[in-house]
């Protein structure tokens, strides 16, 4: 791509796709174009691969989660396409008038932070539960999924604003097998590179949900949260200009940074890319060879060796 995919509700710092490109070795127009093309040529040989054309920037954006290495991009696409098919239940289209979608307020901070990290900030200070959260995580895929069509980041910061958020009603509908199928398909399926999450409350009752949080991520992902007391300390790691109104900065109330986003989601276009995205599954019944050697590329495509 010569230039970022324009969106109504992600802005990017003026020189991000140089500055990422430039972190894994990608920034020589030949380099991106190669990485490219033998992520298409083995994808087109893979026969348990339902779906075979996925547009170049799309492609870009995978290697980019990838850290550059075409050998992650093939393992994290083949995982993406597998958990679509062991997982279809969170893929489906989201109710947008269900209270999970709609009483639990989230979006994208329009600006990134200076070096590049996309903000996700989530209020949840519902106090009575009587609804389940399956329509919750279905939205929350399609915002990934939004992500990995529209953005160019270098990870993303996760901010959850609990201060209102009734603990104990909400333990009730904690389901740890959905948070780790959750952070499965986000994490190892999409790469998407979580920096930090930051939880805000003074409820004495967060070291119980973070335990319980922890047991559906990674040893490493874990060490990566962060509590809060107060709002104040959150700007030592995102500046507070860029956050929304309501939480001291200068960008739209975070209430209509989730309309905008829910509109984004629900639009026609992203509508039908999201439906077209349920293709890019798997038929295990035809996947040929090793599965290690699948994702070592055997058989696949390789990248040229240059020698000096």
């Amino acid at each position: 791509m010569d230039s970022l995919t324009v969106s109504p509700i992600l802005q990017h710092n003026a020189d991000a796709l140089q500055y990422i490109r430039r972190q894994y070795n990608l920034d020589l127009p030949e380099r991106i174009q190669e990485s490219v093309n033998i992520l298409s040529d083995w994808i087109n040989k893979q026969d348990h691969l339902v779906k075979k054309n996925y547009g170049r920037d799309y492609l870009e954006r995978i290697l980019i989660n990838c850290k550059g290495s075409v050998e992650k991009a093939k393992m994290k696409l083949d995982k993406l396409c597998s958990l679509r098919t062991a997982l279809p239940i969170y893929f489906e289209p989201f109710d947008r008038k269900h209270p999970a979608v709609n009483k639990i307020v989230d979006g994208f901070l329009p600006r990134m932070t200076p070096d590049h990290c996309r903000v996700f900030l989530l209020r949840n200070n519902i106090q009575k539960f009587d609804f389940v959260l399956l329509d919750f995580y279905r939205a929350l895929i399609a915002k990934v999924e939004y992500l990995q069509t529209h953005d160019y980041n270098n990870g993303i910061i996760v901010i959850f604003d609990y201060r209102g958020l009734n603990i104990l009603d909400f333990m009730k509908i904690f389901n740890i097998t959905e948070i780790e199928d959750n952070t499965n398909i986000i994490t190892e399926g999409y790469g998407m590179r979580i920096k930090s999450i930051h939880i805000i409350t003074s409820s004495n009752l967060i070291d119980m949900v973070v335990s319980i949080i922890k047991q559906g991520m990674s040893e490493k992902l874990g060490k990566r949260i962060n509590v809060h007391k107060s709002l104040d300390s959150i700007y030592n790691f995102v500046p507070k200009d860029i956050m929304p109104e309501d939480y001291g900065g200068s960008e739209k109330t975070l209430q209509q940074l989730h309309e905008n986003l829910l509109n984004e989601l629900t639009s026609y276009k992203f509508k039908n890319h999201l439906t077209d995205m349920r293709n890019a599954c798997t038929n295990e019944i035809v996947r040929r060879g090793n599965i290690q050697n699948q994702y070592l590329g055997i058989p696949g495509s390789f990248r040229k060796l240059a020698v000096d």
